[in-house]
C-alpha cells in the first residue's frame, strides 16, 4: 500500500518538522517496499529513527542557512539545540533509567515508586549537573512516559540523532554522491541486512564514537553561532 500521513496541521513551524520526520518514514516505507520482497521491506525502528531525525536535521540547515531574519535564525538555532538536548542526552539518560530499573527487577528487589523517583532523581543531578537545583515535581516525571513501558526502546532516539547528524555532514561534504548513496544503499535496504551492516555501508560504524562526536560537534557549532548573534551583555 502507498504510504501515507495521517497528523494535526496548524501551519506552524512545529507542524512542519512534524512533517518532514513523517515523510522520512514514508520515503523509507516507499523505497523498501517497493524494492525489498515482501519479507525483507520492513525496516527496524533503529533505522526509522535516522530517517526521521534526518529529515528534521536537512529542514532545520535550510532554514538556518538561508534565512536571512535574524529573530528567525536565533529560534531555529534554540530549537536545533534543544532537540538535540531531548532527544539526545535526555533519552540517554531515559535509557540509563531502564537499564537501571531492568536490572533491579531482574535482581528480584522490589520497585516502589519512592525507589524509582530516587534513581530517576539521582540520573537526573548526575547528567544536569550539580549547578541545577531539581525539584522535587521533576523526580517522577518518569511515570508518564509511556516508552518505558515498551521494550527496550528509547536508546534509538539516541542512536538514531547522532547517526543521522554523521550522515548530515556527510551529505554537506560529498552532495549528489551521497545523497544517490543514502537512497541506494539505505532507504531501498529494507531489512536486507543488518542494520548495522546496513549503516555500514554508508560508511559509518556504530561500534565507534564517529557520530557522537559529529553530533557534539555540531552542538558546539550551535552555541558558537548562537553567542556570536546574541550575547547577554
Amino acid at each position: 500500500m502507498h504510504p501515507y500521513i495521517l497528523l494535526n496541521w496548524k501551519n506552524n513551524l512545529e507542524d512542519l518538522f512534524t512533517l518532514a520526520h513523517e515523510l522520512g518514514h514514508n520515503m523509507h516505507s516507499l523505497y523498501s517496499g517497493s524494492v525489498q520482497p515482501y519479507i525483507y521491506s520492513d525496516y527496524t525502528i533503529f533505522l526509522a529513527e535516522i530517517v526521521s531525525t534526518f529529515n528534521e536535521a536537512l529542514v532545520m540547515e535550510y532554514l538556518l542557512y538561508t534565512t536571512s531574519y535574524e529573530k528567525f535564525k536565533l529560534a531555529i538555532i534554540e530549537r536545533y539545540i534543544s532537540n538535540i538536548v531531548f532527544t539526545f542526552y535526555r533519552q540517554a539518560m531515559f535509557a540509563k533509567f531502564e537499564k537501571i530499573v531492568y536490572e533491579l527487577a531482574e535482581e528480584g528487589e522490589y520497585l516502589t515508586f519512592e525507589k524509582l523517583c530516587e534513581i530517576y532523581k539521582d540520573l537526573v543531578t548526575k547528567y544536569l549537573g550539580p549547578e541545577i537545583e531539581i525539584d522535587e515535581e521533576e523526580t517522577y516525571t518518569w511515570a508518564p512516559i509511556p516508552h518505558f513501558y515498551y521494550n527496550f526502546y528509547v536508546f534509538q532516539y539516541a542512536t538514531g540523532l547522532s547517526a543521522s547528524s554523521f550522515l548530515i555532514r556527510k551529505l554537506n561534504i560529498e552532495k549528489d554522491n551521497f545523497a544517490n548513496l543514502y537512497i541506494e544503499k539505505f532507504l531501498k535496504a529494507g531489512s536486507s541486512k543488518s542494520s548495522l551492516d546496513i549503516l555500514l555501508d554508508l560508511g559509518l560504524d556504530l561500534s565507534k564514537p564517529d557520530a557522537i562526536i559529529a553530533l557534539t560537534n555540531k552542538m558546539n557549532e550551535l552555541i558558537d553561532l548562537y553567542e556570536s548573534m546574541y550575547i547577554i551583555k
